[in-house]
């Protein structure tokens, strides 16, 4: 009997994306706001969705559990678990947060912003108001993320008998990609020449493009993601033009002067060409060897023309000189590790922070807004997501996602033999943004890679996997 690709329970599923996606579309105004009810979302807004939310999805648990699509027990502990301790970190909140820090003296703040710090020999004094509607959406929030959380990854996975979506879920990537580098070489068409002129000439400043998303960062991942899966896409289908347009959106990568990005970027590109090389070579002798040589070669002169041009102080290729000079420089860390140690500050003036946490939002709300009175940064998160996670949740949060981590490892190995290019493919996903994490609050796009291999793990297991 022919299984259904679509069934009744996969519409409600899809309903309840809709006021969740909404819902959630206005979270960083929650976390960057004193006033709440300046903001759109008004409270009645918030349970309407909310409400819609954990309807439609109820439903579709009660259809796929009488499916026997049901996770074992001990996961739903441990959710619920997860669930009780992130509401009592907001919940137990002090109202409003003060704290005592360090600043250089008064900043521009925004209108009415003043009265809630006062500067006086070198320190400022602090009083953040959590109005309910900030409590209310940052309750809601969090039961809607964890119950998301747990269909996408002990449900949802269970039905799924075919891996055919992952590929054409890549074609998505690939057209959302080529849009972000072709609006940008439209818009942006003049900015590339500059560009190019300060990094290898003049060591000036560089602002990386962005196109027509937030900030060149998140271009940068963007062009990552889209890497990933041509490693992806490239293991199920074996076509050839993905390693050069994995080359290509590195390249591109060079424009959003996202450094960490290039670097994992590198990293993957040369981690899935060996593993390819390896595991095809006797079946494609003198195609892997020329791509050995090749790789081998590009490898050994960009690592050996570098050493010598900084070794040299820019004697040897100065433009190449300038152009490590500039992605070097350490301004963009440095600042992180002040946002690290205000986070930490943080966490010491509350003594349940390694218990509950500041709570989700709440954390980020805090940290906005002391980084504001602080440093008159308008900065928005930990940017680092190990820190985040500790800070928002307490060690039962940061062990939680870490026993997610180890559950995803125990999956590839009960399951790779199945499909080894895939799992490596996707695995690769896992650990980039893993190790990006360490930078940015960006877990969020691990959970998405381990959503996948979950994903191609459920086709793997079933009778049609392909």
């Amino acid at each position: 009997m022919r299984k259904k690709i679509f069934r009744l329970s996969d519409l409600f599923l899809l309903l309840g994306f809709i006021p969740t996606g909404i819902f959630m579309l206005n979270g960083f105004r929650f976390m960057e706001t004193l006033d709440a009810s300046t903001l759109f979302l008004k409270p009645w807004m918030m349970l309407v969705l909310f409400f819609l939310a954990v309807v439609f999805w109820s439903i579709y648990l009660y259809l796929e559990f009488s499916r026997g699509n049901i996770p074992q027990m001990w996961i739903t502990v441990i959710f619920i678990f997860v669930l009780i301790l992130s509401l009592a970190g907001i919940v137990l909140q002090k109202n409003p947060y003060t704290i005592q820090t360090l600043s250089d003296g008064p900043r521009h703040l925004p209108p009415g912003y003043d009265q809630y710090a006062t500067y006086a020999d070198g320190m400022v004094s602090i009083s953040l108001p959590i109005s309910r509607a900030h409590t209310q959406f940052f309750l809601l929030s969090v039961i809607l993320i964890l119950l998301f959380m747990y269909i996408g990854f002990f449900v949802f996975p269970k039905r799924v008998t075919t891996i055919k979506p992952l590929r054409f879920f890549g074609y998505i990537i690939f057209a959302f990609v080529a849009s972000l580098m072709i609006y940008s070489y439209i818009a942006e068409g003049s900015l590339y020449g500059p560009f190019l002129y300060n990094l290898f000439y003049t060591q000036g400043p560089l602002s990386g493009l962005k196109s027509y998303i937030l900030n060149s960062n998140a271009f940068g991942m963007c062009l990552l993601i889209g890497t990933i899966f041509c490693c992806i896409n490239h293991s199920i289908e074996k076509k050839w033009f993905y390693f050069p347009l994995m080359i290509i959106f590195h390249l591109q990568m060079i424009f959003t002067f996202c450094r960490t990005g290039l670097v994992v970027t590198g990293f993957i590109v040369v981690s899935y060409m060996i593993y390819s090389i390896i595991t095809t070579f006797r079946g494609h002798v003198v195609r892997n060897i020329i791509m050995s040589i090749l790789l081998a070669n590009t490898v050994l002169i960009i690592i050996s023309f570098s050493f010598a041009s900084y070794l040299t102080e820019g004697l040897f290729i100065p433009y190449l000189y300038n152009a490590l000079m500039s992605f070097g420089n350490t301004n963009s860390l440095e600042s992180r590790f002040k946002i690290w140690a205000i986070t930490i500050e943080i966490m010491k003036n509350n003594p349940l922070s390694l218990i509950v946490g500041e709570g989700y939002g709440t954390l980020n709300y805090i940290l906005f807004h002391v980084c504001l009175f602080k440093n008159g940064w308008d900065i928005i998160p930990t940017h680092n997501s190990y820190l985040g996670l500790l800070a928002q949740g307490g060690f039962s949060t940061l062990l939680s996602y870490a026993a997610l981590l180890v559950y995803s490892i125990v999956l590839l190995a009960k399951n790779y033999r199945k499909s080894p290019a895939l799992l490596f493919a996707i695995n690769l996903g896992v650990l980039a943004f893993s190790l990006y994490s360490i930078i940015e609050t960006i877990h969020y796009l691990v959970y998405g890679f381990i959503f996948i291999l979950l994903v191609a793990c459920g086709a793997l297991n079933a009778k049609k996997t392909i």
